[in-house]
């Protein structure tokens, strides 16, 4: 996929989750969408570009949300990375494998987050973080995940049908 189009999707996802996102809060739990968009794109085009994504998205978050620098860049860097070593693995049609690894990607890039916050000093209730954060989240990204990724799945598709080109 073009730069570009990443940038463009990265900006977009930000821009979304930090303004519109509130009215999908289902019981208080909002998906994540650049963290959707780094597990697609780690999904579809590996891990270097999982990595990218996550840190580019994550690093946005940072700037323009975050108390702590670099907490979402990291979490969505490695996020991003360990999800996209599948991709060499993985048939990318099945939608079993996008709903698990939407919601691994989440467990994953909120465990990390919280364990950065431990390291750092910052104490954390986990068993709380658990319960009304992580697993809710991940619920609910496993079922938005597999909308987000079949858009860019449908689009790269159809832009190497039109084009004749391989965009990795």
């Amino acid at each position: 996929m073009r730069a570009w189009v990443l940038a463009l999707l990265v900006t977009a996802s930000v821009a979304v989750q930090s303004s519109l996102v509130d009215k999908l809060a289902v019981w208080g739990v909002k998906p994540d969408l650049p963290l959707l968009l780094t597990l697609s794109i780690g999904l579809l085009y590996g891990w270097r570009s999982g990595a990218v994504v996550g840190l580019a998205a994550g690093l946005l978050q940072d700037l323009l949300l975050g108390r702590y620098l670099g907490l979402n860049a990291l979490a969505l860097g490695l996020t991003g990375a360990l999800v996209g070593l599948a991709e060499p693995r993985i048939w990318k049609e099945n939608l079993l494998v996008v709903l698990l690894g939407s919601f691994a990607g989440t467990v994953f890039a909120h465990l990390a987050e919280f364990l950065t916050l431990l390291v750092f000093g910052r104490p954390v209730e986990f068993l709380v973080t658990w319960r009304t954060a992580i697993l809710p989240g991940a619920v609910y990204n496993s079922l938005l995940g597999p909308i987000l990724y079949w858009q860019i799945y449908r689009s790269v598709a159809r832009w190497q049908y039109q084009t004749g080109k391989n965009v990795r």
